[in-house]
């Protein structure tokens, strides 16, 4: 286990009879609940909202050489001398988890704010929440997101179009607005489809975890966050000097697959100021394999699926305001159109630039406001490249786009502690949205008959949590006004409890998530208001689950879920018609179980979990259904399993087998020309296999070098559309040798 870090300082004594202070993390924020202790005097108490403490010390006791211990899960401990004419100031620092050093203990308390405001505990959180390290990334060889959301249990990909891939939660197609992806808390979707395009996308030498809610997160995140929340969380200067730089190469039967570099560098100036930068250029390749559309046409993919990446991130903490600057230039190159295959390759272009300032208030020492402006300007689907000659205009017209959104967004967070039993969060949040066409100033490209549109949003959100012996009972809500469509509530109900070596939670949630600029302006009907008559998607969902800790090195986690998603957003096609567009659709959804077993012994870690769907009786969107098993959602597997871990082989040395195993699934393949339509069929079940060996501190200490394999059985697996949108199964990546080199230094 690295060493914990601390700081402490002396200021003027407030209180001569007691032991007091504040309690900070590494970025100056209060940390809440940390156990303050001193033995010798058998003084006990926890540090409220703003991070205080204050204990009593007894008449006539005597008070030299006092020493007070600070204790928090995720954290370091610390001991730190005091007297009582002393006020603390201390500052505890995240550990940089090493799995073989953590006990199985520690690795199931790391706490998590994703799912709550508040920090808790895996096992006390309010909904199901993977958070997956980073040695776990680096033991299973990761090469991108796609890579680590695969150690997720539920969480599978499917192929959109032009080539670009998206979400799958829980067997239930989640591309459109239904996942929130963040980095550091700032909101990643793009904001025309509210799409998440992945591949060869984020640096993940610059990440510290990732955290995933498998569910409802609209309660506290808003429209995006209908089906689950993605939190990628980057790694922060524990000292004076921060530097990481490397690389990631892959190589195919057919030549160079990826070329990846990143460099990192930060600074903790002091307690109070504190720098971070990443950044992060990639070149890749979706596959080598060939791909052939409905109509038996096909191309080879070498060279013509390009994934590219530039992307820079700029973190500053300053005496408690914290400010963040992210640019992110991504890039799909294809061929693919929607059932056609275009003469050569285009760009389509995801640009994303975000800066965000918060700034935490104490108010009193119950009572804090965090005050949060953000500007985002999302440029996606953009196509700068004028069409071949020889291209069917009619497809060219649609795909040749260039649009962009500026989203302000104003929130304002109440943060109270009246008891320590008790935590409520209230809050408002506002958004501005300029939305521009930038093709063709002279034609109008909304309904409205303009090239300019103008959206807003207002919230009103809270959560409580309250603390009892019985259990932790979590209830809150959120209500969103928009200024085009119907307003939209999400509640929030929960029950978890941990005694002894069990947990348990038990949940009902609303979501939603609102439709899209892009869903409304494409073909949607007009109401007499001439307004888009489209509405949001609710979901509704209720969710079990329980774990048993069977000794210090075994536990077991399983879930239940029931979810169902109201007045879907769907895109639908009518070739008879020759119509298409978004409409709300009846409903969808998927019942089922999750399991999760985390093995934790002194030769390494192994991590296995399970999960298994069904959608009958639930799923009536005819796009969704496979018209021969009721039971299954298109394109996606209703059994997926996967195993990671990493195996000590010495000192310096380690090795990291992963595999990841899907069921049959439903696609649709080819045209039938007798039939006039598309023809549905099954395709075989796949076992992606990967191995990986690591050797740290070659040479000198912090450089480290990874080298294995992706797909050593060269699956063959395809990403599978999960909706009637005449696609063909879209050729994943191949067999794959990849090399790691990473230099760490922190001083």
């Amino acid at each position: 286990m690295a060493a914990a870090l601390f700081w402490a300082s002396v200021a003027l004594a407030q209180a001569p009879s007691n032991l007091a202070g504040q309690v900070l993390d590494q970025d100056g924020r209060p940390l809440r609940g940390v156990s303050v202790r001193e033995s010798r005097l058998d003084l006990a108490g926890t540090t409220d909202a703003q991070g205080r403490f204050e204990l009593e010390l007894p008449e006539g006791q005597p008070t030299d050489s006092l020493l007070l211990s600070f204790f928090l899960s995720g954290f370091g401990s610390l001991e730190v001398p005091a007297t009582p004419d002393e006020r603390l100031s201390v500052v505890m620092w995240l550990l940089e988890m090493d799995i073989f050093e953590l006990s199985l203990e520690e690795l199931m308390d790391v706490e998590v704010s994703v799912a709550s405001r508040t920090r808790l505990s895996q096992r006390e959180t309010p909904s199901i929440v993977t958070v997956v390290t980073r040695q776990e990334i680096v033991a299973a060889g990761c090469r991108d997101l796609i890579d680590v959301l695969r150690l997720v249990p539920g969480v599978e990909f499917g192929v959109d179009v032009e080539g670009i891939v998206g979400l799958v939660m829980r067997g239930s197609w989640a591309h459109e607005g239904k996942v929130l992806l963040m980095v550091d808390g700032m909101e990643m979707n793009e904001l025309t489809y509210a799409t998440n395009p992945l591949g060869n996308r984020f640096g993940l030498e610059q990440i510290e975890r990732v955290e995933v809610v498998r569910g409802p997160g609209s309660a506290l995140y808003g429209g995006f966050a209908e089906m689950g929340v993605i939190n990628i969380i980057t790694r922060k200067p524990q000292g004076r000097a921060m530097v990481s730089a490397g690389g990631i190469a892959g190589a195919s039967a057919e030549g160079l697959a990826r070329g990846n570099a990143h460099l990192s560098l930060g600074s903790r100036v002091n307690d109070k100021v504190s720098l971070a930068f990443h950044g992060y250029l990639a070149r890749g390749n979706r596959s080598d394999r060939t791909y052939t559309d409905v109509y038996g046409d096909s191309y080879d993919m070498t060279g013509q699926s390009g994934l590219n990446n530039r992307s820079a991130h700029l973190q500053a903490r300053i005496h408690g305001l914290n400010v963040q600057l992210l640019y992110d230039d991504y890039e799909i190159r294809s061929r693919d159109m929607y059932d056609q295959i275009l003469t050569r390759d285009y760009a389509v272009e995801f640009r994303t630039m975000v800066a965000s300032a918060d700034y935490k208030i104490a108010l009193g020492d119950k009572l804090s406001a965090t005050p949060r402006l953000t500007f985002k300007q999302s440029r996606p689907w953009r196509t700068p490249e004028d069409p071949a000659p020889d291209e069917l205009d009619a497809y060219m017209d649609f795909i040749y786009t260039d649009e962009s959104v500026l989203r302000t967004t104003g929130n304002l967070v109440f943060d109270y502690q009246p008891a320590p039993w008790l935590d409520v969060v209230v809050g408002g949040e506002y958004f501005f949205d300029d939305v521009r066409n930038n093709l063709d100033p002279a034609e109008g490209a909304y309904w409205n008959g303009e090239n300019r549109l103008l959206l807003q949003n207002g919230s009103i959100f809270g959560q409580a949590l309250v603390r009892h012996r019985l259990a932790n009972l979590t209830v809150g809500g959120r209500y969103d006004n928009h200024s085009h469509f119907e307003a939209a509530f999400a509640p929030r109900l929960a029950l978890t409890k941990v005694f002894g070596q069990f947990h348990a939670k038990l949940m009902a949630s609303g979501a939603f998530r609102s439709p899209s600029v892009g869903n409304i302006n494409f073909n949607v009907p007009l109401n007499p208001n001439g307004q888009p008559d489209l509405r949001p998607e609710r979901l509704r969902i209720y969710e079990l689950e329980v774990g048993h800790k069977f000794s210090e090195r075994l536990v077991l986690s399983a879930n239940l879920f029931h979810m169902v998603l109201l007045d879907p957003i769907v895109f639908l096609t009518d070739a008879e018609l020759d119509t298409e567009g978004f409409d709300n659709v009846v409903r969808t959804g998927t019942r089922g179980l999750e399991l999760a077993l985390k093995l934790v012994e002194h030769w390494g870690n192994a991590n296995m979990s399970l999960a298994y769907y069904d959608a009958k009786g639930i799923n009536q969107v005819p796009d969704y259904a496979v018209p021969t098993e009721e039971r299954a959602l298109l394109g996606t597997p209703r059994l997926s399993a996967r195993l990671f871990g990493q195996v000590r082989m010495g000192e310096h040395l380690s090795l990291g087998p992963s595999a990841s195993f899907m069921s049959e699934r439903y696609a649709i393949t080819y045209y039938d020309e007798v039939l006039e339509g598309v023809v549905m069929e099954k395709l075989p079940s796949v076992l992606i296999a990967n191995l990986f060996v690591h050797y740290d501190d070659l040479l000198v200490p912090g450089l480290d070098l990874s080298l294995g394999v992706h797909d050593l059985l060269d699956s063959g697996y395809d990403f599978v559309q999960p909706y009637h949108g005449w696609h063909a199964p879209l050729p994943g990546p191949v067999r794959e040798w990849v090399l790691r080199l990473c230099y760490d230094f922190e001083g």
